[in-house]
């Protein structure tokens, strides 16, 4: 803990409130699956969220999705502020050996009234596609805790169409070895673009799968910065003391290109519509050896500067090292693309589980999520420029001062305190203790107060009656 006391403390973060059952849509993605990509792969866990781009429309404000990954899942949640929401989760269960990746995204298409989010595991890319809440519920009255209105998520009948997903099995083999992160775009036209970075364990590359809203899929692997034919590429690769293949560890998706952070820690920029070589190579960003393998290795975000110009955040992680490294990407159009160093901002020795460049205080700033040596985690922000001064987000409300309470009153407040018990746990705990309570998990906040409170004061009042009397009231008194 000695990171997080020794850094201010600038954020607190907010504890969701999880006290509602949440009842679970399953289905199963098709993500194919063969003997080669059957196995036992580990990928770390990645949440995100969003929310719609306009929020003063009724049907969209205080409205938000947010998803998760599992081994063998991806979770979707939709949240709204304002209304309830039915059929709100919808779990989308994938194969065995298949797990989800990085890099999902949410995106609008306002003209078809669609709401499209774009999924990837390590044998499959996919194309979500939900109605926009726009067309949904119209007659809900808003502000009224009886209304309820259809997610988004209610309707999953085109998540299987043949259209909407493409499997890689193709590439699953031992010489390339597993996707390992992806990133993914929505074009204007409805055209899905995967680019999925094969980094580890194998030749490496980066394969982009561009799936139409209408016909076959075109994938394809991008290749180095080589002109050698590839009969030569062996021979050469050995005579500059690198491999032929292209170990990608981060990339993203920005307008007409595909960027990747590599082990040489060199940003490599294709166009997306041309393949080959790329079109632009960094001089590599540190001079250190090998990165640390994935996902503790080299990443990539990117974020859209005030002026309008692409930000790129990379991240590279060595064994006795890390930093961030932000750079400019400029776009003098006809594929004269270049990279310029913005700064330097060096991170705190410990494992970075994830990192995104969001909003803050007026500026983009990097949101980063550690894990510490005691196991906790901890999220820092710092803003992008050169002068560090990495900040803290409070984890959890700190415990406030023993009020001038009653004591059944203090240990009320002490066990409905927000995020510690859920109310149907306090419920069914009161029942345990009170046989004669009835009641139900649909009693307000302030009625299972008053029983808490009840419950509490006939404990007290019962352990007080079994005390023995202190020492003092035995003592004679003349």
């Amino acid at each position: 803990m000695e990171f997080a006391e020794a850094i201010p403390v600038s954020f607190k973060e907010i504890t969701p409130n999880h006290y509602n059952s949440e009842k679970w849509k399953e289905i199963v993605l098709n993500t194919g699956g063969t003997h080669s990509t059957l196995q036992d792969i580990k990928l770390p866990a990645k949440a995100g969220g969003y929310w719609y781009q306009d929020s003063k429309k009724a049907s969209t404000r205080n409205r938000f999705i947010y998803w998760q990954t599992t081994p063998d899942a991806i979770e979707l949640t939709e949240a709204s502020l304002d209304i309830n929401l039915s059929g709100a989760n919808l779990r989308c269960k994938v194969a065995p050996g298949t797990p989800p990746l990085n890099g999902m995204s949410v995106w609008e298409r306002p003209m078809s009234r669609e709401v499209v989010i774009l999924a990837a595991t390590v044998s499959s890319v996919h194309r979500l596609v939900f109605p926009h809440p726009d067309v949904l519920d119209k007659k809900a009255t808003f502000g009224s805790l009886s209304t309820t209105t259809p997610s988004i998520f209610h309707d999953t009948s085109s998540l299987n169409n043949p259209n909407n997903y493409f499997l890689l099995n193709q590439y699953s083999n031992s010489s390339v070895g597993v996707a390992h992160t992806c990133a993914s775009m929505l074009r204007d036209n409805g055209e899905a673009v995967f680019a999925l970075a094969f980094g580890y364990g194998g030749e490496g590359g980066l394969l982009l799968v561009k799936l139409p809203l209408a016909g076959a899929a075109v994938s394809y692997q991008l290749k180095r910065e080589s002109t050698v034919p590839r009969f030569l590429s062996g021979i050469t690769g050995a005579l500059r003391g690198k491999p032929d293949g292209i170990e990608t560890y981060g990339v993203v998706l920005t307008g007409s290109w595909a960027v990747a952070v590599c082990a040489d820690a060199s940003l490599r920029a294709w166009p997306l519509d041309e393949g080959g070589a790329p079109a632009a190579v960094s001089p590599p960003l540190a001079a250190q050896p090998r990165p640390r393998p994935p996902p503790h290795g080299h990443m990539l975000q990117k974020a859209t500067a005030p002026d309008g110009g692409v930000v790129l955040v990379a991240y590279l992680s060595f064994p006795d090292e890390s930093e961030f490294v932000v750079m400019r990407m400029h776009d003098n159009g006809a594929g004269a693309l270049k990279f310029a160093q913005v700064c330097r901002i060096y991170g705190p020795q410990l494992d970075l589980l994830d990192y995104s460049v969001g909003y803050g205080e007026g500026t983009n700033v990097i949101w980063a999520l550690w894990s510490q040596p005691d196991g906790e985690t901890i999220i820092t922000s710092s803003a992008l420029n050169a002068a560090v001064s990495w900040r803290a987000v409070a984890p959890r409300e700190p415990p406030p001062p023993l009020p001038q309470l009653h004591s059944a009153q203090a240990y009320r407040d002490r066990l409905l305190a927000v995020g510690l018990f859920p109310p149907p746990v306090v419920w069914k705990a009161l029942s345990i203790y009170r046989r004669t309570w009835g009641g139900g998990d649909s009693a307000t906040a302030g009625e299972l107060g008053e029983c808490a409170l009840g419950a509490v004061q006939a404990r007290l009042r019962h352990l007080a009656a079994r005390s023995p009397p202190a020492h003092h009231a035995t003592l004679m008194h003349k």
